[in-house]
């Protein structure tokens, strides 16, 4: 409309001539109420203009079937154009539930169908319980779950504490806290969505780029304790654990050596130290001589270059010699088990 340009499908064939997965969040059903400007003497409240600005309706008010139907054709119409990996949708359907309910069961229906129709998988994401477990995937924002969750979930957060959007004067996170933070959420069978705050021209801000770069330095070298990993028997071990909740992730946390986040893959356990230990021994209280899977460890090796290192098991722990300091502060290990 405004642009006179296809925003998203621009955007979709950007993504995806860039091997990423294109998504789309729809916030649609939050247009029943939002815009501020009904309080006043604006544009907001002329019948003109309901298309971009919705009814503006009060808040405590539920959604009436034409603005329900309207919330559906809309979506579906974005799914059949687009052909999304996932669709996200915000809180206020879970506040609304009761209404939203039937359309949202057509509506997963439907995207699952187109999906399978695709030959691609699709994913939805929730909040709360807008949709009964196993139907799709919670979601929590600016925040993590404090166990590992059987079924898979995913974090939503900002490299920007204080806007999803471009502003001035950002507050930005440490490369070193969204890597601790990632590691934490994917020892728990989760996986982290990170927003930037591009420009109006659509350009990354470079302090942006430079926390991106160094988070993806992070994952060419240890990417392998991440990438198409599942929780072990425990999340970690060590003193320090970020507060679990939503809107709970914006203060950066001093972790120390013993802090240990665990994954697993086929043959591996990988052990990701969240600090640098002070000399040259690291210790695993969870694999100690008197632990059931202690038994069945084969080798340890140091990503990323799986330089094998000495170990011994003592009932106070497995104990792993290194040959020279890690190249991170933060960094894996791999081990291989029986």
């Amino acid at each position: 409309m405004g642009p006179k340009r296809d925003v998203a499908g621009e955007l979709a064939k950007a993504a995806r001539e860039n091997g990423l997965r294109f998504g789309v969040s729809y916030h649609f059903a939050e247009h029943w109420f939002f815009y501020p400007g009904k309080l006043i003497d604006s544009d907001v409240n002329d019948p003109e203009y309901a298309d971009f600005y919705g009814p503006a309706q009060p808040d405590d008010s539920s959604p009436d079937e034409a603005f329900l139907d309207h919330w559906l054709e809309r979506l579906l119409h974005l799914v059949d154009t687009y052909k999304p990996s996932l669709v996200w949708f915000d809180w206020w359907i879970a506040e609304r539930k009761s209404v939203f309910e039937p359309y949202l069961r057509f509506f997963a229906a439907y995207y699952y169908n187109r999906g399978h129709q695709w030959g691609e998988g699709v994913v939805i994401t929730y909040k709360y319980d807008a949709f009964p477990e196993g139907t799709a995937v919670l979601d929590v924002e600016r925040g993590q779950l404090g166990e590992i969750r059987p079924l898979f979930w995913q974090t939503d957060t900002s490299i920007c504490r204080r806007s999803w959007c471009n502003i001035k004067n950002h507050d930005y996170k440490s490369p070193e806290h969204i890597i601790r933070q990632l590691a934490d959420i994917v020892s728990k069978n989760g996986c982290l969505l990170l927003n930037v705050a591009p420009r109006a021209d659509g350009t990354i801000p470079e302090e942006q780029q430079e926390i991106l770069m160094k988070i993806g330095d992070w994952l060419s070298r240890y990417g392998e304790a991440i990438y198409g990993t599942r929780p072990w028997v425990t999340y970690k071990e060590g003193p320090t654990d970020f507060p679990a909740g939503s809107f709970v992730d914006g203060q950066e946390i001093e972790f120390t050596p013993q802090d240990i986040r665990f994954t697993q893959k086929g043959d591996y356990l990988y052990a990701i130290f969240m600090n640098s230990p002070e000399g040259n021994q690291l210790v695993i209280e969870s694999l100690g001589a008197d632990k059931p899977y202690s038994q069945d460890i084969k080798e340890v090796e140091l990503l990323p270059q799986g330089e094998k290192l000495n170990w011994r098991k003592e009932k106070e722990g497995l104990f792993i010699e290194l040959k020279r300091k890690p190249e991170d502060k933060i960094f894996a290990i791999r081990l291989k088990i029986k």
